[in-house]
């Protein structure tokens, strides 16, 4: 019998994962001993190389023919942090040489491709996940509506005053205009925040389909918040904060996409193909919440006619602080204080604005990749977003 000379194949992945078990079933060529069957073995190979390297040894006779016992084999690489298992297929091979080099290529060809797709998923996980917390801070610009009506009604200075017998709202709110007033704050507040909550839903499963290849709706709150969306767009319609049908279509539209994209079944490939929607409705949504913020909420000095709640808290503010009675001091003092904590929340509300500028160039990036997730220039591409939304989420619920 001649004396089996060993062949070796390497496989290089981004960390230590051993091949898969199972694989190719080899057997030697006809008239030989079960003595000479070529033999698989798996292993870790760690004297010369790093653990991240693992090898399959295949041994032959010289010259021995080795085929598969079925017309072909899979070979199946996993890498957990794309989420995702890569393979290749092989016909029958019939020289070791032919496979041995038929593997190493594929192998190296797989490798480059998981780095290149890992690095992009990496990089839409990160900018969905800076997304949505990103959107989760701007809930302090609006649950500040109702604040703001309160401190702009409120004869003293609300926030450095104790109220030991009425909550402030009822000290400060008395006639039925000015509780009118904030109980249309409220009601606003409750809308805006319902519409944000479909984009933090999609922004989550994004993040989700991204890093695992699936998403899970582990709240099980997705189609009762696109539900609740769709109907505080309609209400926001109305009372004019939201300007257009499509933006109501957008938001609806939108919710009923996060609903699928948490369904069963729904991968990432899918939600590839559904990006190019997502990201019409993506960008009347930001650009929907970005009119609120600035002609609804915050502080222009430059447009005094603007009836923005800030605009109308800082001329309150000077009226009352104007021919105010007692010591110069002290009012310089509480004015002081309120000014800087009014430029201190409209200042808030421009970084949550510049947020949503961010969010809406970066999911359009994504939407015209040819390719969407596993684009090689995507992760790059999305860097400079990432990092804004990163810097800004800190300051966005700064004043608040």
């Amino acid at each position: 019998m001649n004396k089996l000379t060993p062949r070796q194949v390497l496989f290089a992945s981004p960390s230590a994962h051993s091949l898969p078990k199972g694989g190719p079933n080899f057997k030697a060529g006809a008239g030989d001993d079960d003595s000479s069957e070529p033999r698989v073995t798996r292993e870790p190979y760690t004297k010369a190389l790093s653990n991240d390297v693992f090898h399959a040894r295949v041994e032959t006779a010289p010259g021995e023919r080795v085929e598969m016992n079925s017309a072909s084999w899979d070979l199946h690489f996993s890498f957990p942090e794309c989420g995702r298992a890569l393979g290749f297929r092989s016909k029958t091979c019939r020289w070791p040489r032919r496979l041995l080099s038929t593997l190493v290529l594929a192998a190296v060809f797989i490798s480059a491709v998981c780095l290149i797709s890992c690095a992009s998923a990496d990089a839409v996980a990160t900018f969905a996940g800076d997304a949505a917390k990103s959107l989760n801070q701007g809930s302090a610009v609006f649950n500040d509506f109702p604040a703001s009506v309160v401190r702009r009604d409120c004869a003293a200075n609300v926030e450095s005053r104790g109220f030991d017998i009425k909550p402030a709202d009822e000290a400060c709110v008395m006639t039925s205009l000015e509780q009118a007033n904030l109980t249309s704050a409220k009601k606003d507040r409750d809308d805006i925040l319902a519409v944000q909550r479909v984009l933090i839903d999609y922004f989550n499963a994004l993040q989700q389909l991204a890093a695992f290849g699936k998403a899970t709706d582990s709240s099980g709150k997705s189609k009762s918040d696109a539900s609740s969306g769709s109907s505080s767009a309609n209400n926001l319609k109305t009372s004019g904060k939201l300007t257009s049908s499509d933006e109501v279509k957008a938001i609806t539209g939108l919710g009923a996409l996060v609903v699928k994209a948490f369904s069963a079944g729904y991968r990432d490939r899918q939600l590839s193909r559904d990006l190019k929607d997502a990201d019409d409705a993506i960008g009347k949504i930001t650009d929907a919440l970005t009119h609120i913020v600035k002609d609804d909420y915050e502080y222009d000095p430059a447009r005094p006619e603007l009836a923005s709640l800030l605009n109308q808290e800082a001329h309150r503010m000077s009226e009352q602080y104007k021919d105010a009675d007692g010591s110069p001091m002290l009012l310089r003092v509480s004015w002081t204080d309120r000014s800087t904590k009014l430029l201190a929340r409209s200042g808030s509300a421009e970084s949550y604005v510049e947020a949503l500028n961010k969010i809406k160039g970066g999911h359009h990036k994504m939407a015209t990749q040819p390719t969407q997730f596993k684009a090689r220039s995507l992760a790059a591409g999305l860097q400079p977003d990432i990092s804004g939304l990163e810097s800004l989420i800190p300051q966005i619920s700064k004043a608040f």
